[in-house]
């Protein structure tokens, strides 16, 4: 296990950052990284971190320096997601030391790590984006199934045939005779004949 000195170095973070870390996400830590208060007032237990411990810590140094937020980091974690954790630091520290206590041989390792754990979480976030993009589209389509759907019923309802009205009875109409002349010209008024008896009294 290690202490805090020794995981903030390793990190290339300060003590408080740690512990700042180690109460924020406690929850993905074990019970020795994250001691509470005695109830008779007395100093904390110091903090010891598991490798399992380690690991998380690293992953949200990994995702905080892509500025990542505290509640995306939250999410990484819960979904299981870790980086490989960094090794310990060597016993026999090499020259060149820089103001922040590291030699410029671990800050160049460091910045590797670094790279390395930016590229997986690139690889990472675009697998998420694309599974993200192919939801989307589902939703998408199902929602235009859905309106072409609604669209074709109510064309349905418009196309409906409608009911003939009721004929009423017919009323038969009496047949008419006409009487056609093929030539008016030629129709002639027969008057009756008298007999001679009729002549003879004048009438």
């Amino acid at each position: 296990m290690a202490t805090s000195g020794e995981l903030s170095k390793r990190l290339g973070v300060s003590d408080e950052t740690i512990r700042q870390w180690s109460g924020e996400f406690g929850n993905w830590l074990s019970a020795v990284a994250t001691p509470t208060a005695p109830m008779d007032g007395r100093r904390r237990a110091p903090r010891y971190f598991t490798d399992d411990d380690v690991q998380v810590l690293h992953t949200v140094a990994a995702l905080r320096s892509e500025q990542k937020g505290y509640d995306e980091i939250k999410e990484v974690l819960q979904s299981g997601y870790r980086v490989e954790s960094p090794p310990e630091e060597p016993s026999a520290p090499e020259t060149g030391e820089t103001g922040t206590g590291l030699t410029i041989q671990q800050m160049t390792a460091t910045l590797g790590r670094q790279q390395g754990m930016i590229e997986q979480l690139r690889e990472e976030r675009d697998r998420v984006l694309v599974e993200r993009d192919g939801e989307r589209e589902k939703r998408l389509d199902a929602e235009i199934r859905a309106t072409r759907a609604e669209a074709t019923l109510e064309a349905y309802q418009v196309m409906r045939p409608v009911q003939p009205p009721t004929e009423a009875p017919s009323v038969p109409v009496s047949p008419t005779i006409e009487v056609q002349a093929s030539d008016p010209l030629s129709l002639r008024v027969e008057v009756p004949r008298k007999s001679w008896w009729d002549r003879l009294r004048g009438r």
